[in-house]
């Protein structure tokens, strides 16, 4: 019986798309950084933004390599914007998932 449950799991596994994340899970991933990367220190204000974003993702999701893109530059506020937005190419801007301009994306 234990080796047929063994089985039957691996069957399973091999049935289930590996490291296959959900549009939700995307949103986060984006979502999070973009908006601690903004204008935006209090972790309230962070948490709406995030929110706000990802509502919005789930809506219009960015493609996979923008998602990418964005993971790997998580850290990297200064540059995720101008390295992830050519990436990130669609009919909405990326620096559009959150409200209010990023830093360095002001008029002037």
């Amino acid at each position: 019986m234990r080796h047929l449950a063994v089985a039957l799991l691996a069957v399973f596994a091999a049935w289930t798309p590996a490291c296959t994340q959900s549009i939700t899970e995307d949103a986060f991933s984006v979502c999070r950084p973009l908006c601690r990367c903004t204008d935006r220190p209090l972790p309230g204000a962070q948490q709406s933004c995030t929110a706000g974003c990802a509502t919005q993702f789930v809506q219009n999701p960015l493609g996979d390599a923008c998602v990418a893109c964005v993971v790997e530059h998580a850290n990297l506020c200064d540059t995720l914007l101008e390295d992830c937005g050519p990436v990130c190419t669609q009919a909405v801007p990326l620096e559009s998932y959150v409200e209010g301009p990023a830093p360095g994306m002001e008029d002037g």
